[in-house]
């Protein structure tokens, strides 16, 4: 987790998995971080082939967007991942104008940014926090 905390931020990341392990198998970004039980995860879920923007909230889960994606391993995947003052949770891949994944939540206003992942042997670099 990034020492910055914010209300209105987009967060650029490469992502790169070499490998899926057993059991959960994510990889993606953190956003509005409260604490372990509390924020926003846009992350790639091997077990079901998908793209999701999801809402930890006291520890449970609950998927607020999905799309159907394919995740090329040993090849870097750029994210763009928005939190949005107004709630506006919009999940990037490549760069493209229109999002993959898209939700409004306004449960958590502010909080921390970084990298996620479960069961993934991946390779972060170079964060790009930026004001939106």
């Amino acid at each position: 987790i990034s020492s910055y905390s914010g209300s209105d931020y987009v967060v650029y990341a490469p992502i790169k998995v070499q490998s899926w392990g057993t059991g959960n198998k994510y990889s993606g970004v953190i956003g509005k971080y409260v604490d372990s039980n509390n924020y926003y995860v846009m992350r790639y879920n091997h077990n079901v082939g998908k793209l999701q923007i999801v809402k930890v909230k006291n520890g449970v889960e609950q998927v607020l967007s999905e799309s159907a994606f394919s995740w090329v391993l040993g090849t870097v995947h750029q994210v763009k991942c928005v939190f949005g003052s107004n709630g506006k949770l919009d999940f990037h891949i490549w760069g493209g104008y229109s999002p993959k994944a898209t939700a409004t939540d306004t449960e958590f206003t502010t909080g921390n940014a970084g990298y996620y992942g479960s069961g993934a042997n991946a390779k972060f670099d170079d964060i790009l926090i930026t004001l939106r």
